[in-house]
């Protein structure tokens, strides 16, 4: 969820626009899309519920074989890629953590709303 919330962030950085048009919640793992168990349902998501240490237990989107990203712009993917290289290596304890330093989580409360706004201060990958 952390990484949607970066590609949407980093989308609305560079473009002044979000890709999912999905709206983010200040949660305590960090922003958490409205209706997140909604997208749990959706067809062809790969889906893995993990335990975790410093949590009960997580959902953890993996890439699904033989999706069409065709959809996706040149620069939509280079987006995604960015966001892919930079948390590729990070455990879901230090996304939570570096989502925890960023102005857009630290200006909001928790259960409110997180404006795009405050995406434009995302630091820089």
């Amino acid at each position: 969820m952390k990484m949607l919330w970066y590609g949407d962030a980093l989308s609305f950085k560079r473009r002044g626009i979000a890709m999912t048009g999905m709206v983010y919640r200040h949660e305590p793992m960090g922003a958490l899309p409205v209706g997140h168990y909604s997208l749990m349902n959706l067809e062809n998501l790969n889906i893995r519920e993990e335990e975790s240490n410093n949590y009960d237990l997580m959902l953890h989107i993996y890439p699904s074989k033989g999706m069409d990203y065709a959809v996706l712009t040149d620069e939509e993917r280079r987006i995604l890629d960015d966001v892919i290289k930079k948390f590729k290596d990070y455990k879901a304890k230090d996304i939570i953590e570096y989502m925890h330093g960023e102005t857009a989580y630290t200006k909001t409360k928790a259960g409110e709303m997180i404006p795009f706004s405050l995406a434009k201060d995302i630091r820089e990958f």
